[in-house]
Parts: C-alpha cells; structure tokens; sequence
C-alpha cells in the first residue's frame, strides 16, 4: 500500500519527511447499554505538516488533489490511505482533505506547511 489522498499516490518525497504529523482517532461520545466505547460520526483526522515542500509537491496536493478546490470529499473505498496511530498504513472510504496553508512562499519553496484530513472513516 501507499499514502493515498483522494485516489492520488503521495510522492515518497513527502510521505517520508513530514516535520510532524498527528492522527487523532475518531472521538468516544458515549457508551453503549453495555459499557462498549460508542465513537462519534465525524471519524478520524489528520494534521500534516512539512518545513517545507517544492513547487511540484506543492502542485500535488494544491492541483492533483484539490483541483484549486477549498476541500475536497472522496467516497470512494480505501481512496485515502494515511498513516493511523500505531504507524500503519490505514485505508479509509470517506475523507475531506483541505486546501493546504503554509506561510512563507520563497521563490518555489512553500515553507511551513500545514494540511488538514478529517472525517476519515
């Protein structure tokens, strides 16, 4: 398997390099009439973030991913593969991954990127 987002492979380059990458799994609102954990409908997220990714990278989840869209949902079975909390690769069928942010663009080099996965369920 590969990171996944929306159907689109990650270069390695950036599956291999983030600079910090939480995946909270998705919250427990409750318990069931026999004590059984009850998660909340909203899933799983992901918050990725680089010190920095080139232009391609960039292009990849800005143009590849987005399609210059704010976010986007995938409904597609196992589309998403991100990395769960015990560092296996984990495919998901629903996931809205969001536009990118990052904070200083020097020339082609887009510093401090930080992109958001959630509703991964």
């Amino acid at each position: 398997m590969a990171i996944q987002l929306c159907g689109h492979t990650m270069p390695a380059s950036m599956s291999s390099r983030a600079s910090n990458y939480v995946f909270t799994p998705a919250e427990i609102i409750g318990r069931n009439g026999e004590g059984d954990a009850i998660e909340g409908a909203a899933g799983a997220s992901v918050v990725w973030e680089w010190a920095h990714l080139d232009a391609q990278e960039w292009d990849y989840l800005y143009t590849t991913v987005l399609g210059g869209a704010p976010s986007v949902r995938s409904n597609v079975t196992g589309s998403t593969v991100v990395y769960d909390n015990q560092r296996q690769e984990k495919g998901f069928d629903h996931a809205i991954v969001h536009r990118p942010q990052y904070k200083i663009l020097t020339g082609g080099d887009y510093q401090q990127v930080t992109l958001l996965i959630d509703q991964l369920r």
